[in-house]
């Protein structure tokens, strides 16, 4: 039984994803540092659709939040605003020396009743029986921790049990990056220590995120990490270009980059969308987090191909993030927002018609 079929051809050129011919019908979807991905997108698969969130916040985030300026009728911020001074602190806390509400988990709520209803997103019943992995580091100064537990509350709210919310009680105090017990990799920039805010945002912490959330996600049979994950599988370059079109102004590389364990050739293998933070593009921080950040050692020993997405910079998102507060338009939350129709694009060709 064959599912991918590597060459060493597709390293040394961009080029789509291959399909696979056969696959489990199981995704996680991962999100570092950002609010991108709507907890309802499009049901692809048949079982399980985990996943797990990094210095995060909570859908929609940007679309209610009360301008401070106004007392006696609520008025929203505009979503730059409300994506940097109030979902996240990146340009501080105030707006013009006032400081605005913290987003609320109803209105989150309220925003995906609403999305449901326009059919933007699924039924948020589906999310009930998923596997959900949230972290937020004490030290975390770009995320506020009350946003972040307002996306522990949505997930309850919705039914989600089997949850998993880490706030760093224990071991060193993380910053807003992604923790690795020890930073191995070669880099153009010094190795971070966990309290650090600074490129590659990959923090030596003394503990591994991607070990805890994938024994959550994936509890039975789950294995050590690879000693060596580019002997034991394969990282190559694909155009994601063809997933999108040259007149969407959605802020996409030309490129992006998939894992893909040895085993793959031989067995199925399930599939991890790691989504990278603001900065965290192959353009600003070369290969460190495609290569660095944790995931491709345990995905090699437990059988995961982890494909890598790729933003780019634009004059609306010159940080390269994911787009959570509309710069690629007003649907960008839902399943039918660019940047969400271009990765679902790359997961179907990745797992090809279903059984």
């Amino acid at each position: 039984m064959t599912t991918f079929q590597i060459t060493a051809k597709q390293l040394q050129s961009p080029r789509r994803p291959s399909k696979p011919r056969s696959h489990r019908n199981h995704c996680i979807r991962d999100l570092v540092g950002w609010f991108f991905c709507p907890p309802v997108p499009r049901r692809v698969f048949q079982a399980g659709q985990w996943s797990r969130n990094i210095a995060g916040g909570p859908f929609a985030c940007v679309e209610n939040v009360p301008n401070p300026y106004y007392v006696f009728w609520t008025v929203p911020l505009d979503r730059v605003s409300a994506a940097t001074v109030a979902c996240t602190h990146y340009f501080g806390s105030s707006y013009f020396g006032l400081r605005p509400s913290t987003p609320k988990a109803e209105s989150s709520l309220e925003a995906i009743r609403q999305a449901r209803r326009r059919r933007a997103i699924d039924d948020p019943a589906n999310l009930a029986d998923d596997r959900v992995w949230l972290f937020h580091g004490e030290h975390d100064e770009i995320v506020p921790e009350p946003v972040a537990r307002s996306l522990e509350e949505v997930y309850r709210a919705l039914g989600v049990l089997d949850l998993q919310a880490d706030w760093n009680d224990h071991g060193r105090a993380a910053s807003h990056g992604m923790p690795v017990e020890r930073f191995t990799g070669q880099s153009k920039f010094p190795t971070r220590e966990c309290e650090e805010h600074e490129p590659p945002f990959i923090i030596q912490c003394g503990f591994d995120a991607t070990r805890s959330l994938l024994q959550h996600l994936y509890p039975e049979n789950f294995n050590g990490p690879s000693t060596d994950p580019h002997r034991d599988g394969t990282l190559m370059a694909f155009d994601q270009s063809e997933f999108f079109t040259a007149r969407e102004a959605i802020s996409l590389s030309r490129v992006g980059y998939i894992y893909v364990p040895h085993t793959c050739a031989a067995e199925p293998c399930r599939l991890h969308v790691a989504f990278h933070g603001c900065k965290q593009d192959l353009e600003s921080v070369h290969d460190d987090f495609i290569r660095d950040a944790g995931y491709n050692q345990w995905a090699a020993s437990n059988s995961i191909v982890v494909l890598y997405p790729q933003a780019t910079g634009s004059a609306a998102n010159p940080n390269r993030c994911w787009d959570f507060w509309g710069y690629s338009g007003s649907g960008y939350f839902g399943k039918d927002g660019p940047q969400m129709r271009a990765v679902k694009s790359m997961v179907d060709r990745l797992l090809g018609p279903g059984p």
